[in-house]
């Protein structure tokens, strides 16, 4: 059995402190405010054929900044080469889709509207 000074350490969380009222409010403007472009943007896209485009953008791992190490470890740039993926690696859904993602005119805008800090307000929109 612990003694009682050091049975009252574990009880000490060893997480961050929730966020206050007032702040978790702020996030939830930005959210309702990015939600709302988000759904006249996917509107948009679903009127187009064919169905390349989409909100949440195809998952390349090799633009992911955590999983950055792995591809720099011994054996996988000599795998990479040998697949042809050396020079950047294709996303999950292809390279048409990929350029679609980035260079459509839904893209550009959200692009530039991220750019401009769009979404964000001093008081939330509830």
């Amino acid at each position: 059995m612990l003694p009682p000074k050091k049975r009252k350490s574990h009880l000490v969380s060893h997480f961050a402190l929730s966020p206050s009222k007032a702040d978790l409010e702020h996030k939830e403007g930005w959210f309702i405010l990015d939600g709302v472009a988000m759904e006249s943007i996917a509107r948009d896209y679903s009127h187009s054929l064919p169905k390349l485009g989409c909100i949440i953008p195809p998952y390349n791992a090799r633009r992911d900044p955590h999983a950055a190490a792995y591809f720099t470890t011994k054996p996988v740039p000599p795998l990479l080469q040998r697949t042809g993926q050396a020079n950047g690696g294709t996303p999950s859904y292809g390279k048409t889709a990929e350029c679609f993602q980035f260079s459509s005119a839904a893209a550009l805008s959200l692009i530039l509207r991220n750019k401009a800090g769009a979404g964000t307000v001093t008081t939330p929109t509830l």
